[in-house]
């Protein structure tokens, strides 16, 4: 069975139904099976705020780990009792959906044409309280983006034009922050010039318009080829093949992975160039609101994620208060 496509939430869809199908000729009981159905109901909701982010390879522990926050905090919208611990879901409550989870994520290892497994992250996996340690978003170092950023400008050849729309969609994403189902689609014509940023207007589901932002220095060599050099009009994709076909989130990933390998960078997935933005936002001391609004998400709960402090965050807290009390003096 095809492990993955596009469409995240689909392929969640398909893989349940077929999970569900062998509990039935497994003779599961009636209760257990309408028990594994909900709690993969309840994953494929969290999932629906990461549909265009994710696709299934993406899948780590701490995605695991933010269902149960999910579960806790749907609890408690609910209005259920809170127990003596003070969390409104039971232990033996989040440790069933995290069984049925985690038996149908074996059951797509097993089932795949790909061979591929998630057993690296379900084995080990154990639900944590709030006090334990987290799992680190996957994101770029500092050493690693300065890999990147160089590499992608090095390459950029003026007689090729796949050099520098490679540049753009890592760019996008990278600084700006854009998921890569919006990249794929971005269009000249999208592209608002500000006073210093670049506003890229990005059509989603329902006809709804957002805006993600870039700013000029980052985007203007490659935005000034692709109209004087490669001779884009204003309706024209820019992330499109060497057949002048659309690119895929398939190709994407293809030669972005590959460009990684070429650098030295020993990690995999476009995911994690908007992670990096995000981060890099969190370690400048960026609010939690201002990277909700710049990540365009509808939730400031989903933006929790990076809301862990690194050191480099915390310094630079301590460097605006020093800064504060400094011109208070004075």
């Amino acid at each position: 069975m095809q492990l993955q496509t596009d469409d995240f939430i689909a392929d969640l869809e398909r893989w349940r139904d077929a999970y569900i199908s062998r509990l039935r000729a497994a003779e599961y009981s009636p209760n257990t099976i309408e028990l594994y159905e909900r709690a993969l109901e309840q994953f494929i909701e969290y999932s629906l705020q990461y549909q265009e982010d994710m696709i299934l390879k993406d899948l780590r522990s701490v995605y695991f780990d933010g269902f149960v926050n999910y579960l806790e905090e749907e609890a408690r919208i609910k209005g259920m009792k809170p127990h003596r611990d003070g969390r409104f879901l039971s232990k033996s409550t989040k440790d069933t959906y995290l069984k049925a989870v985690k038996g149908c994520f074996k059951y797509i290892g097993d089932n795949n044409d790909e061979e591929y497994s998630f057993e690296r992250f379900l084995s080990s996996y154990k639900r944590r309280d709030k006090t334990a340690s987290e799992d680190k978003i996957n994101y770029l170092t500092e050493d690693e983006q300065r890999l990147l950023e160089e590499g992608i400008e090095n390459d950029k050849t003026k007689s090729v034009y796949n050099t520098y729309r490679n540049a753009f969609l890592i760019k996008l994403m990278l600084y700006g922050g854009l998921r890569i189902s919006e990249a794929l689609g971005v269009r000249l014509s999208d592209i608002k010039e500000g006073t210093d940023s670049y506003v890229i207007e990005i059509y989603a589901k329902g006809g709804k318009t957002q805006r993600a932002r870039v700013l000029k220095e980052f985007i203007e060599d490659e935005l000034f080829c692709f109209v004087n050099i490669f001779h884009l009009k204003g309706n024209d994709l820019i992330m499109r093949t060497m057949n002048d076909t659309p690119m895929t989130r398939i190709n994407a990933s293809k030669t972005i992975n590959k460009l990684y390998r070429k650098y030295g960078i020993f990690k995999q997935g476009l995911h994690i160039l908007r992670h990096t933005f995000a981060m890099r936002l969190t370690e400048c001391g960026a609010a939690l609101v201002e990277i909700k609004d710049l990540l365009r998400h509808s939730n400031i709960s989903t933006t929790t994620i990076y809301s862990k402090a690194s050191g480099k965050s915390l310094d630079n807290a301590l460097s605006r208060l020093s800064s504060k009390s400094k011109a208070e003096q004075n």
